[in-house]
This record gives structure tokens, sequence and C-alpha cells, in this order.
């Protein structure tokens, strides 16, 4: 389960970054531009909190 989240979380990492270079490049509009931001950046906080916060715990 945790490996699941970690990977989830890692593609919606990537949804907040990949678009950036493919707006900059023209390849994408502004408007798919700002809904992959926010599915990402939704994506991201769901997701990382329950492995990354369960790793400190452990230590």
């Amino acid at each position: 389960m945790k490996n699941l989240l970690k990977i989830l979380s890692y593609i919606a990492l990537a949804l907040t970054i990949i678009p950036a270079f493919l707006v900059f490049k023209g390849l994408i509009s502004d408007q798919v531009y700002k809904s992959l931001i926010l599915a990402g950046t939704i994506g991201w906080l769901i997701t990382a909190p329950f492995w990354i916060f369960k790793e400190k715990e452990n230590a």
C-alpha cells in the first residue's frame, strides 16, 4: 500500500512540474496547464502525507 501511495504521489508531483515545460514550449494551452497543475497539487496533497509521515514516525 505504501509503495502504491509513493508511485501515485510521484505521478502527481510530475503533473506539477512537466506541464510548465510543455506550456513554455507551446505544446499545451494555458487552460490545460492550469488543470494539470491543479490535479497534480491535489493528488500530491492527498497521497504524500500518508507515506512521508509514516517514515518519520518509525525513525
